[in-house]
């Protein structure tokens, strides 16, 4: 079975911490990403695991540019895991994080937002170009600005999407007469993002859910 990986990235402007995020900030992201797995749970006809990426270094310039720096924090299981896990509350989130978090940066600074992975197998789709036109639109309309990347069938490559308040911004579906800009490897060039994230088996550890 085909899984395609995807990232998302929400943006979370009540951060302003450059050294660490502080209790209320950390209530802030948290809030977020318990929405964004509420929401997949709400969407998806089967769920994906979930994973927060976390970078140990703290000196990074860009947050997604070296996968040798990124590690994935599991926050959600995922239908197929066999398990029948509801979806955790937002203390179970907290606690996971703060259990995991030593060391390691989850809020990306530079761009004011977090970073989420998950793959999703083609068998659920006639195609993944869907994907984008319904599952992920329900998914950002919840969002006030959020960041999709990944595979998209009807480009046949990977694309960089952008929304704001549910509706389309920058990127490859919404700009398609600049696509080439959010497209492949342009993906590294123009937005600083491994392709090397687009694959899970590319980060060193996970940490799971317990």
């Amino acid at each position: 079975m085909k899984k395609n990986t995807y990232l998302a990235g929400i943006q979370i402007t009540e951060i302003e911490s450059e050294k660490g995020l502080n209790e209320t900030e950390l209530e802030f992201l948290v809030s977020k990403v318990f929405r964004f797995i509420d929401f997949s749970v709400y969407t998806f006809d089967s769920p994906p695991t979930i994973y927060l990426i976390a970078n140990k270094n703290k000196s990074y310039k860009s947050f997604l540019s070296e996968i040798e720096d990124l590690l994935l924090i599991e926050i959600y299981e995922g239908e197929d895991s066999g398990k029948n896990k509801k979806v955790p509350s937002k203390d179970e989130i907290k606690n996971l994080i703060n259990k995991n978090i030593n060391g390691l940066e989850i809020f990306n600074g530079l761009d004011c937002c977090v970073w989420l992975a998950f793959e999703y197998p083609e068998q659920y789709l006639k195609k993944s170009e869907e994907l984008w036109l319904t599952e992920f639109q329900t998914i950002v309309g919840e969002f006030e600005a959020i960041t999709m990347i990944g595979y998209n069938s009807k480009i046949k490559d990977n694309i960089w999407q952008q929304w704001g308040d549910g509706q389309y911004d920058e990127g490859a579906i919404s700009n398609p007469n600049q696509a080439d800009q959010y497209i492949g490897e342009n993906i590294t060039t123009q937005h600083s993002v491994s392709l090397n994230c687009l694959e899970l088996a590319n980060f060193k550890k996970k940490y799971e859910f317990d």
